[in-house]
């Protein structure tokens, strides 16, 4: 999330080939300048526009929203970038194509979109837009490992562009949270130029998700880095959650 409430993430989708593949600007490196320069969704839908897009082939599904409520999903289908938009008061995106439910991970129809569809519908006034209800979404369609696959979720997230903070609950535990206020976080930068040093900044002052809860009730499991899920939209909250895979090996670093 910036300092406008423009908030994103990605999930995972089967690839899927772009036409031009040999232009100049790669997604995957540039969520940061779209962060940087963008205030809003409609900033967003004009820089992919205007920035023709090398990423091929294309793996995600890529979830925008911002403070006014208004949401995107960046797809592809058919070789070309597609923008899904709604006139409801929620987007969605799980692991299958919006453009091409054909293309999916999973089984399909998805039972995790049909559970957050019928949870999100649910919310239609302010009262009932809480973080509760936004965590009872997420606990809804997370992930717990079983004895046939150990496929889990490893964090989950919910935005709030309008107050600016950040809801951080990680593995399957919705009982602890982690509350990040980014007006205090924005005032630790002490160097904010046009040469992107708060970019170097936040670089140079990163942390493993884990560290920040309490040890003793985390079941810490070996993770890769692949994102597999993503629940995205509310009129002005963005919540998602995230699945990965355990991974044999050594775990990494870094987030």
């Amino acid at each position: 999330m910036n300092d406008q409430g423009l908030c994103f993430d990605a999930n995972s989708i089967p690839k899927r080939t772009l036409n031009n593949e040999n232009v100049d600007w790669n997604p995957m490196d540039a969520h940061s300048d779209i962060l940087w320069h963008c205030k809003t969704v409609e900033d967003v839908i004009a820089w992919y526009k205007t920035h023709p897009v090398r990423y091929s082939p294309w793996t995600g599904q890529w979830n925008y929203v911002d403070a006014s409520g208004a949401g995107v999903i960046v797809t592809a289908t058919d070789g070309e970038l597609v923008f899904i938009e709604t006139d409801a008061h929620y987007l969605i995106s799980t692991n299958f194509n919006l453009a091409d439910p054909s293309s999916h991970y999973f089984e399909y129809p998805c039972w995790r979109f049909d559970k957050a569809t019928d949870l999100l519908a649910e919310i239609d006034n302010k009262s009932d837009l809480t973080v509760q209800a936004c965590r009872d979404v997420l606990d809804a369609t997370h992930f717990e490992p079983n004895l046939f696959n150990d496929l889990h979720t490893m964090y989950s997230t919910i935005y709030d562009p309008i107050q600016k903070k950040i809801y951080l609950y990680f593995l399957y535990n919705f009982e602890e949270v982690v509350v990040f206020n980014l007006e205090e976080e924005y005032n630790k930068v002490n160097e904010i130029d046009n040469n992107h040093s708060f970019h170097s900044s936040l670089n140079d002052n990163s942390y493993l998700m884990k560290n920040f809860f309490n040890k003793t009730k985390l079941n810490v499991l070996t993770l890769n880095e692949q994102t597999l899920i993503i629940i995205f939209g509310t009129p002005s909250i963005l919540i998602f959650t995230v699945v990965m895979y355990r991974k044999k090996k050594k775990e990494k670093s870094r987030i």
